[in-house]
């Protein structure tokens, strides 16, 4: 299965069927596929993160923080499975 784009807080489909493999740097035996994002995909991916900023722009530090605590703690307790949160990619 291959992943999608994360844009805006979702998973998205790229506008390519390119992907990427994402190998396990111990084995190098391929463990999934990205989806290759393309230039008109970065765009989309810049909009959706100017549209979060404007939305956020005025939250008190103290808050922000707090959010970014919750998303470190779901993290941290996912141990090894956090792998399914985020995708490492490979440079190419």
């Amino acid at each position: 299965m291959t992943q999608g784009l994360w844009i805006g807080g979702e998973f998205l489909s790229a506008s390519s069927d390119e992907t990427i493999d994402v190998l396990n740097p111990y084995t190098e035996q391929i463990i999934g596929r990205v989806a290759a994002g393309t230039p008109a995909d970065v765009e989309r991916a810049v909009h959706a993160a100017e549209e979060g900023l404007q939305a956020r722009r005025w939250m008190p530090t103290v808050e922000r923080a707090v959010h970014l605590h919750k998303v470190a703690r779901k993290l941290l307790g996912h141990g090894h499975g956090a792998q399914e949160l985020v995708v490492p990619v490979r440079d190419l």
